[in-house]
């Protein structure tokens, strides 16, 4: 069972919150319980803090608070004379419930529990120990780590969704949402139409440069020409749009970007036949929005189909 501290000289519940925390105080041996609000500044937690340290020269102030990270803690465990009481929010919602009948929750009477909490209680508490400096830099890069991973899988699955509705051969040609290759094909084409409309050869470069396997490729540039929209709709047959920016915040990392793609890239413009863009995927129409091919001659099946 945790033990109290010695030499505490003065108690604090601290109902904390992202503008200004109530708080309460209570010196040993005084039955007098002092009101204060606290603003979350640095400067005004510095000040209270020294304050503490100026009417209480020697011993240490215990200090309940229901969270146990978090920027308030942090600022507060910097201080050796403060020792920190991290309360549980079941464990005070539940000594609320056995003292406030109503059951009603107000900040005020948070601060009176968790100053009753520490007075009376510290015994059944447990008096938080800070890990060392390297500890806590990995806690908090894991943590941040943790968040980056949520937002991918957040924006990966909004992704998936809108290319069931739209493209949905791209969930299969594009591979996993979540790596550099989609991020890539939904740049180059954000749409069943720019696919086709692309060179056979420069496909079959893409996969070839990510680790496609040989024996099936010219497998699957043929499912590729073979395809059809889902839709004719012109509002979900465009895809991800006309350059599928929409597909970079799921996949990529700030300043890395796609071979080819990155700022100041121009993609290079290619004259168009009457069957499509020279080395299209053969028997396709341009889609909509492509300018009329006139005065080029049709190339031959043969080479339509690129190296």
């Amino acid at each position: 069972m945790p033990s109290p501290i010695p030499d505490v000289v003065a108690w604090v519940g601290l109902d904390w919150a992202d503008q200004e925390h109530q708080g309460r105080l209570q010196a040993v041996g005084s039955s007098q319980v002092e009101s204060f609000v606290l603003p979350q500044r640095p400067e005004a937690l510095q000040g209270w803090v020294s304050q503490l340290r100026t009417r209480f020269p020697f011993g240490r102030v215990a200090i309940a608070v229901e969270q146990s990270r978090g920027a308030l803690v942090y600022a507060l465990m910097t201080y050796d004379f403060l020792v920190l009481y991290p309360v549980p929010p079941k464990t005070s919602a539940d000594y609320r419930k056995a003292f406030f009948s109503s059951g009603a929750k107000s900040d005020p009477e948070d601060a009176d529990l968790l100053l009753e909490l520490v007075r009376c209680h510290a015994d059944r508490l447990r008096a938080w120990q800070p890990d060392d400096a390297r500890t806590r830099q990995i806690q908090m890069l894991s943590e941040q780590r943790r968040k980056l991973v949520d937002d991918r899988t957040r924006l990966t699955n909004r992704l998936t969704t809108w290319l069931k509705a739209s493209f949905p051969q791209a969930l299969e040609w594009a591979g996993e949402l979540g790596t550099a290759r989609a991020c890539e094909f939904l740049t180059r084409w954000p749409s069943l139409a720019a696919l086709q409309q692309a060179r056979r050869s420069q496909v079959r470069q893409f996969y070839l440069h990510h680790g496609g396997k040989v024996d099936s490729l010219e497998s699957s540039l043929d499912k590729i020409h073979q395809a059809r929209p889902l839709t004719s709709d012109p509002g979900r047959a465009a895809g991800l749009g006309s350059d599928g920016q929409a597909a970079r915040p799921a996949v990529e990392r700030p300043g890395v970007h796609p071979p080819g793609t990155g700022p100041g890239h121009r993609s290079p413009v290619r004259p168009a036949s009457r069957s499509g863009p020279v080395g299209q995927f053969p028997g396709r129409r341009p889609g909509p929005g492509a300018p009329p091919a006139r005065g080029l001659r049709r190339r031959s099946p043969a080479l339509s189909r690129g190296p």
